[in-house]
């Protein structure tokens, strides 16, 4: 029990920090801001039971309680992952956004010339054939 109370309130740490650098580096981008204050209310809420959760002996209801904050919290960090992907930090070059192989949604943002709405093609695939088995040349002894 110790060592998940001491991982917890290191990731609690971490995870505040985090929070408060999202809110100086993407100011006035709420789509970015909505989806790290969630992670934010529910890192304190998670912290919360995680305490009511030892203080009531490992209550039912406080432990699961505990377990589905945890699983929001995890929905909510891939939901900021996933935003943050998409909208790349001001002031931040743009040839510097990560981009999926073919994912015509974050290409669009990163390109900055050439119509929006034309979505760069990959190339074609070639059809693959079945490999054919050799069979081994009898040796000559």
């Amino acid at each position: 029990h110790f060592a998940h109370r001491l991982g917890g309130y290191s990731l609690f740490a971490a995870g505040l920090l985090f929070v408060a650098w999202i809110w100086r580096a993407y100011a006035g981008r709420p789509r970015v801001l909505v989806p790290a204050t969630a992670f934010g209310l529910l890192l304190i809420v998670q912290v919360g039971l995680g305490v009511m959760t030892v203080m009531t002996g490992e209550h039912a209801l406080m432990a699961t309680s505990h377990q589905t904050v945890g699983a929001l919290l995890l929905a909510s960090a891939m939901w900021l992952a996933i935003r943050m992907h998409l909208l790349p930090v001001p002031g931040q070059r743009e040839d510097h956004v990560p981009v999926a192989a073919g994912d015509a949604t974050t290409e669009r943002l990163r390109t900055p010339r050439g119509p929006a709405s034309e979505p760069t093609s990959l190339p074609k695939r070639r059809p693959e054939r079945a490999l054919e088995r050799r069979r081994p040349e009898p040796v000559n002894a």
